[in-house]
């Protein structure tokens, strides 16, 4: 949904006709020191108590001075050097730019215009990642762990917005540094956002939501502010002049309001359920798709200039753009078209039948991104053929499991184990055809299983590669560690289990329902921590004894740095702490294992 800098609305609209209402030329008003630079030493606590961040957004940046009406996309560019290898795709020739980045794994969701040289791509990865026209460097950052769906670029180019999303329940804001990789605050709503901007020159945040307020709007440190004396409604769209608020409601309102008295200017009735708003022309036209076609609206008198019968509406235009720019689905299958307007490009294919999700323009081209994760620079010819350029693509290696090496890093991925090097560089592959997601090093070779049920622990030798199954386990697996070479094994179903792990036999099992986790630290005694109002137990081995620790919070994982050193968190609920525990085993006397222990860190939660 759209958003961008409105610099053409009236001084005094009330004592103008509507008609006269965008007749100056479109202006972009530089931000001032923002209201949200100024708050941020005085707010950097909240902000930094409010937790992470991402469909349709505009172009932020409007020209700097006052320029006519322009297109920037389906114009002759200028001829450039570029690779000479291509493979021709039904009317389009596809190559590769020369700084290859990562694909978004599970598609694009968004791609946004920065600047007329700049970009954001986001993705379903969580992902973020600008691009610098025209060798597309990309600088990326993963911001969230689920989908990017919404951004917007504040007017300074440093700051950006993101609606992030895990497509239930979890709905987040948050405002980033971009240059610092840093977030300025984060909000949480009940309600999916359908709409993010920038107004009154990077002043204010507005959120469209989809509740019955239908806006919340944000000063620089995230709180909340009133603007709207009424409720408008579920808002797809907001912008913003010198003076004047505009937004565009799904139920086809469209409402101005002077922000600095918070008053209604004016109301009036379009077009409702518009896809994907956005404005063009300087501001003077709202463009939106709805039922086969793309909509042309005067923005000062909601009065439809023109409709185009459309197959679909990707939309691709600029704020300054004269005309609507649009990509769409052609009549064969995975075939598309650029449109400008009535005009049109020749049909064009994408590599892997790769379906167009987003898009926008950057100088003379087109940016598309797909549902298979891959960025397209499209140009048209004078012959209306369609050139394409990939400007990602590079598989990445997703880490299951990572543990430490002597140097660098053991990680499990895609079915292998690798080994990276600290110092960077290339990784090598240890052992392939690994079935399991998790992995614990043991002497020449790995512990290997997974997180789900009735798992196989097996082990697999670097040397040989061969592959051994050690264990079967019954039930979920909770916690994992090795001693010497014995394998402790945790499942909170049915008990705790030490398998010897040359044999490849179970050597001990403690019964019991609730467990969380173990430890061997001798020989002869297991740590574990357990549900219950006394969640420290040690188990004896050999005489088969459990000696039960008092303890008054609820004991979460341990590890020992040595046979007598064990840590674990203990999280005290009624107090809203949690602790790192440190203390040190009495194993020749277990009923005083916690004679010497120790907070080392304390958070409250």
């Amino acid at each position: 949904m759209g958003c961008c800098t409105l610099g053409l609305f009236a001084d005094s609209v009330e004592k103008r006709a509507a008609k006269d209402v965008f007749t100056e030329p479109a202006r972009f008003y530089p931000s001032q020191k923002s209201t949200l630079e100024s708050a941020r030493s005085d707010t950097s606590e909240s902000e930094n108590a409010s937790s992470s961040v991402p469909s349709h957004s505009q172009q932020e940046l409007a020209p700097d001075s006052a320029a006519p009406a322009r297109n920037s996309v389906l114009s002759p560019a200028p001829p450039e050097r570029r690779e000479k290898q291509g493979t021709a795709v039904h009317g389009a020739e596809v190559t590769r730019a020369g700084a290859v980045s990562p694909r978004f794994v599970g598609g694009l969701t968004k791609i946004l215009a920065a600047s007329d040289h700049t970009f954001f791509a986001a993705g379903n990865d969580g992902f973020l990642t600008q691009y610098t026209y025209p060798d597309y460097k990309p600088d990326t950052w993963q911001i969230t762990p689920v989908s990017i769906k919404h951004c917007a670029v504040h007017p300074d180019r440093a700051r950006i917005a993101v609606y992030e999303t895990d497509g239930r329940n979890y709905h987040r804001v948050s405002v980033w540094n971009w240059r610092t990789k840093e977030i300025l605050f984060a909000k949480r709503f009940t309600a999916s956002v359908v709409s993010l901007s920038w107004i009154v020159q990077g002043s204010f945040l507005s959120v469209g939501t989809a509740s019955r307020e239908g806006v919340t709007v944000l000063d620089g440190s995230g709180n909340t502010v009133s603007l709207f004396s009424e409720e408008p409604g579920v808002v797809l769209l907001t912008a913003s002049g010198p003076r004047l608020v505009l937004s565009y409601a799904e139920s086809g309102r469209l409402t101005y309001v002077d922000y600095s008295k918070k008053t209604t200017v004016k109301r009036l009735l379009t077009e409702k359920n518009l896809l994907s708003p956005m404005l063009i022309h300087n501001g003077a036209h709202l463009v939106g798709y709805r039922d086969q076609r793309v909509y042309v609206i005067q923005s000062s008198s909601g009065a439809v200039l023109t409709e185009y019968p459309a197959r679909s509406a990707c939309f691709a235009h600029t704020f300054s753009d004269s005309l609507p720019v649009w990509i769409e689905p052609a009549e064969l299958k995975y075939h598309w078209r650029i449109r400008k307007a009535a005009q049109r490009s020749a049909d064009f294919m994408l590599p892997d039948n790769a379906r167009i999700t987003s898009a926008c323009s950057v100088r003379t081209r087109v940016i598309v991104g797909t549902d298979r994760g891959i960025l397209y620079e499209l140009q048209q010819g004078d012959d209306r053929r369609v050139t394409i350029r990939a400007l990602n693509g590079e598989r990445q290696i997703y880490a299951s499991d990572v543990h430490g090496a002597d140097e660098g890093a053991y990680f499990l991925a895609d079915g292998s184990l690798y080994h990276s090097m600290a110092s960077g560089g290339p990784y090598r592959v240890l052992v392939r055809g690994v079935k399991g997601t998790r992995f614990l090093p043991y002497r020449d070779g790995f512990i290997v299983w997974s997180a789900g049920k009735e798992t196989e622990f097996l082990h697999c030798a670097q040397k040989t590669s061969q592959h051994r199954m050690i264990y079967r386990a019954r039930s979920t697996v909770s916690g994992v560690s090795v001693y010497g070479r014995m394998l402790v094994i945790t499942e909170p179903f049915s008990g705790v289990s030490v398998v010897d792990i040359e044999r490849g036999i179970r050597v001990f099992f403690h019964k019991a329902i609730g467990m969380q986790d173990s430890l061997l630290i001798t020989d002869d005694v297991i740590v574990a921590t357990q549900s219950g109002l006394q969640p420290l137990v040690l188990l004896h081995m050999r005489t088969g004894e459990t000696y039960t620790q008092r303890w008054e919070a609820i004991c979460l994982g341990v590890r020992a740095h040595d046979t007598q050193h064990v840590y674990f968190f203990s999280l005290d609920t009624n107090a809203g702490t949690t602790d790192l525990i440190h203390f040190v085993c009495n194993c020749s006397n277990p009923q005083k294992v916690l004679c010497d222990a120790s907070s080392l860190i304390r958070m409250r939660i």
